[in-house]
This record gives structure tokens, sequence and C-alpha cells, in this order.
């Protein structure tokens, strides 16, 4: 409303001049509003104020200037006092990772070694459990599943509860870890935490021997307890034995697990079981089994799983059969609702979803549901870009709280959609120059550049889609010059290559390299998939994405991606 009285620089003068001068009240909701006419500078400076290190440094690293928050990070660490700095550290040490500064490993494992020691300023055992779990976001999986069995050493007696907090960081694929963590306890109550830890890592990760895995797996049937009480330990047997590629157990245990949940009569204790089909079929390309389980939740009338059981019917052959489940997921959605339903109906490419995505569209829905993406994706370049104004509202003017990197993420998936809408307007110049500025400015959105060069591809302006990757290529490879050891920065032109389909070959080398560096990384392995599969390895990117699958088996997008690859060949 001040905009549209006094415009815009009126009202950026006012807000640069007010949040400086501001107590610190009123230093976020300024910071806020600075954002949201793209004044990041000030904005940074109105956080640092105010002494939110963590806020700016989300501004960067979504501008994509790793090397800025580096320094601040460095800077904020030699003025902050414990515990303060200790979490600074930790997130450092994650930035200097990212930016393929060897360097982040060595701060990573003195933080940690710090908080095993239990020094002073780190005496509180939750400080230690928020540098583990900043450590984690950082990137450092490995470093975790190593180092700490023996950081527990300072958690026993009185503080076991935060140690058993930190055991999914022992897992690779996190679930069920604190299941097998009270077994352990049970059946060796006197065993101390970092004997305990170790013997799970090792189980978790595939290191034990074929009957000391067993013996382990063993502990989770509960052979003389009730129906009920049995699902749970079956479900976390069935998981863990796919996970470690004891399929035919796993199976077993599943099969045995429904057994007794459909004897509770409980239909939450039910749609656990069903849940826990994901990750023992998925991986070896059951889908048929996927969807006879989802299929028990569909029936009781929930029309997101319809719509997930559908998927999988095609995937599994039957085509037909899903069509029918997504008529009735739409029949049953209501105009402002049915905002899950998105996600399956694009992953099917059902002709149902354009009607989905109206329905969605015509109440008073959140775009963040998956809107915005639906209407990218279907290219109503319109209706996106309609979205994308309500989304930047709601994120410019929300009460309930400030995240720097989501509203910034709003003005950039503006501004793409902008340049969408001038694509499919006939103004391929325009949205060409729009498009390259905000490249410039945030050059680690990958996705919305390929989504605006398909744009202009549609609007048969292949020469400006050109130009555009062309521009954008050369910007990644000037950051990449200078991060040269960064996986982050190689997986950002590898999926740059693989989203515009253009370059793919230097794609693949940038992708192997990336992932040669953090093998650790889905998402890395991901992007050699997609390039592989792309270029006619089909073997292999199929290959590489039902590992994806493996490392984390209830994320849909591998999942999707893997039933769409396997329907398309068997259509060949």
């Amino acid at each position: 409303r001040f905009v549209a009285g006094n415009g815009v620089a009126k009202t950026e003068k006012l807000f640069v001049s007010g949040a400086k001068e501001g107590d610190s009240q009123q230093k976020a909701p300024a910071a806020q509003c600075l954002l949201a006419f793209g004044l990041t500078g000030d904005a940074i400076q109105v956080l640092l104020n105010q002494r939110a290190t963590d806020a700016a440094v989300d501004i960067l690293l979504t501008k994509g200037e790793p090397r800025q928050a580096e320094r601040l990070l460095q800077l904020a660490i030699e003025e902050a006092k414990p515990p303060e700095k200790w979490l600074l550290t930790a997130r450092w040490a994650g930035v200097l990772r990212g930016i393929g500064d060897d360097t982040g490993v060595t701060v990573a494992r003195e933080t940690l070694e710090r908080c095993r020691k239990g020094e002073k300023e780190m005496i509180d055992p939750k400080v230690t459990r928020a540098v583990v779990h900043a450590l984690y976001r950082g990137g450092f999986k490995n470093l975790l599943v190593a180092m700490l069995p023996g950081l527990l050493a300072r958690f026993e007696g009185d503080d076991e509860e935060i140690a058993q907090s930190l055991v999914p960081y022992l897992s690779p694929v996190g679930h069920d870890s604190r299941f097998w963590w009270g077994c352990l306890a049970k059946a060796d109550p006197k065993q101390g935490l970092v004997a305990r830890a170790t013997r799970l890592r090792d189980f978790l990760n595939g290191r034990l021997s074929a009957d000391e895995t067993q013996a382990i797996l063993r502990l989770g049937l509960s052979p003389e307890a009730s129906a009920r009480e049995r699902v749970p330990g079956l479900v976390a047997v069935a998981r863990t034995s796919a996970s470690l590629g004891r399929q035919a157990e796993a199976e077993k245990a599943l099969a045995l697990a429904m057994r007794y949940a459909v004897e509770t009569k409980d239909a939450k204790v039910e749609r656990v079981v069903c849940w826990a089909s994901l990750p023992v079929f998925a991986p070896v390309l059951k889908w048929a089994k996927v969807a006879a389980s989802l299929g028990r939740l569909g029936d009781a009338g929930e029309a997101y799983y319809l719509a997930q059981q559908a998927c999988f019917l095609a995937w599994s052959g039957d085509r037909e059969a899903g069509r029918k489940q997504v008529e009735r997921a739409v029949a049953m959605t209501l105009p402002g609702d049915g905002s899950q339903l998105l996600r399956p109906l694009l992953a099917g490419s059902w002709q149902e979803t354009p009607r989905a995505l109206l329905l969605m569209s015509a109440g008073p829905v959140n775009p963040l549901s998956g809107a915005l993406q639906a209407a990218r994706e279907t290219k109503d370049y319109a209706l996106e870009l309609r979205l994308a104004q309500r989304v930047w509202y709601m994120q410019a003017c929300s009460p309930g709280g400030f995240y720097p990197g989501r509203l910034l993420m709003g003005n950039v998936d503006l501004a793409f959609a902008e340049c969408r809408a001038m694509a499919t307007a006939g103004k391929s110049a325009e949205a060409l120059a729009r498009a390259k500025r905000v490249a410039n400015a945030f050059p680690d959105d990958v996705d919305g550049l390929a989504d605006t060069v398909a744009a202009l591809d549609q609007a048969g302006a292949k020469e400006k889609a050109d130009e555009l990757v062309a521009h954008a290529l050369s910007r990644q490879r000037k950051i990449l010059d200078g991060s040269p050891n960064s996986a982050h920065c190689l997986n950002s032109l590898a999926w740059l290559c693989a989203r515009t389909r253009r370059g793919m070959a230097e794609g693949e080398a940038y992708a192997r390299r990336a992932v040669e560096i953090a093998p650790e990384q889905d998402a890395f392995i991901d992007t050699l998939a997609v390039l592989l599969y792309r270029q006619g390895d089909v073997a292999g990117g199929i290959e590489l994405a039902r590992k994806c699958v493996r490392m984390r088996p209830s994320y849909p997008h591998y999942l999707h991606q893997l039933g769409r690859w396997q329907e398309e060949q068997r259509k060949k």
C-alpha cells in the first residue's frame, strides 16, 4: 500500500534509513522488506547489526556467493564467544567444504574433537547436538559416521537421552536407527555408549558379518509380543534388511508385519506398514507390490494415495488401471484443495494434471504446495506468473517468520516467471535480457534458468535459448575457476547441461568429478544418472537412479524418475 502511494524509490529510501536506525525488534521486519525489494546488501547490513549472521549467510549462499559467506563467517567467529563461536565454526566448515576447500574437513574434525573432550565452553550437551546437526547439514556425513561413537563417551549417565538423539547420524539412511539403538540397549544394558554406538554404526553400514547382522535383526522380531507390538519391529527389520541387500528377509518381514497390522484393525498401524513397502520394493523395481500396498490406503478414500498408486500401477505396466485411479482421485478433489495430488500427477504424466491444477488454483490455496511447479511443468506460464506473484506477496508480507533464503527464492521465482511469460508473449529479446540479469544475480538457480530456456524453445526462439545457455555456462565456469575442487560448483554446471540438454558430454565430465569428490551426496549421483540416461546409456542411468532410491527410499523425485524411465523403456 505504501509503494502504491509513494513509489518504489521513496519506499526503498525509507526502509534503508529506518532499518539502520531502528531498534532490534524492528530489524528483522526491516530486513524482510529490504529483501522483498531486492536490496540484499542493505538487508545483510541490517542483519549483521543485529548479529543475525546465520540469516546473512543464508542470503549470500542463496545468491551464489559462498566465498563472501565464508569471509563473513570468519569475521563473525573472531568476534563471537562460546557457544555461538562453535556453532558458527560448524557452519563455516560446511561453507568451506562447499567451495572445495579441504580446510573444511579439518575444521569440522577439530570442532567434533572439542565436543568429545567437553571443553568448558561446550559443556552443554545441547550445544554439542546443535554442532553435530550443523555439520550434518554441511555435508560431513561420513565424518560423523566415523567420529560420533567416540563422541558419545561424554554422554554416559545423565545425558543418554541426548546421545540417543544423535544416533540417526550413524546411519546412511537414517530410519530405524533409534529402534535398533533401543534393541541393543535392551540386549546388553551394561554395554557402554561408545561400544553400543560402534556396533550400531557397523550394523547399519553393513560392516558386520552375516551371522552378526542376523543376530541383531532377530532382536527386532519380539515373537512373544502382541500383534500390535510386533509391527514396529518387523517394519524395522524389513526396511533395514532391504538397505543391507537382504531382500528375501525384507519381503518376508514386511508380509508378516502386514498380517499383524490387519489383525490390529487399526488404520494407523496399517499405514506404517504400507509406506514401508517403498524402501523394500522400489529399489528392486517391484512397482506392482508397492501399488498393492498403497492401494490399501487409497481404498480408505484418500485421493493422494490413489494418485500415488496410479503411478506405481503405470510403472508396473498397467497404465489403464492407473488412469482409473487418477480419475477417482481428481473426482474427489474440491476447488482450492488437492495440492498433494500434483506431485504424483506430474510424475505419471497424467492428462488430468491441468484439470487438477485449475481446481487447486480456484480457491485460496497456498501456491507453495506444488501449484507453482505444476504450472511450470505443464507450461501454463500465465498461471505460473499469477501464482509466483502470490508466493512473493505471502513471503514478503508474512508476519509468521522471516526466512531470507525463502524470500529471495520468491523473488527469483517471480523474476523467472516474468521471463517465461515474456517469451510466450513473443517478447523473446526482452525475456533473454531479463533472464541474463536474473541468472547473474542468482547463478545457483539452475532449474529456474533451465525452465526459461524451455519456454524460449517452445516459443520458437531457439537462438535466444542457446544464447541464454551459453551465458549461464560461461558464468558458471568462471565460478568454478575460483573453486575448482567444489563438488557443488561442478554439480551445478553438470545439472545445467542436463536440464537444458546442451553440452551433456561436458556435463557428464563435471558430474563424474563431483561424485568422485563427494560420493555420499545422492543429488550429485542423480545428476550423473540423468546425464547418462539422456545420452543413451540407459542401463547406467537406471542403475544410478536405483542407487539414489536406496540412499533416500522415500524421496519422491527419485522414485518418480526411476519409474518414468522404466515405463519409457517398456514402451520401446
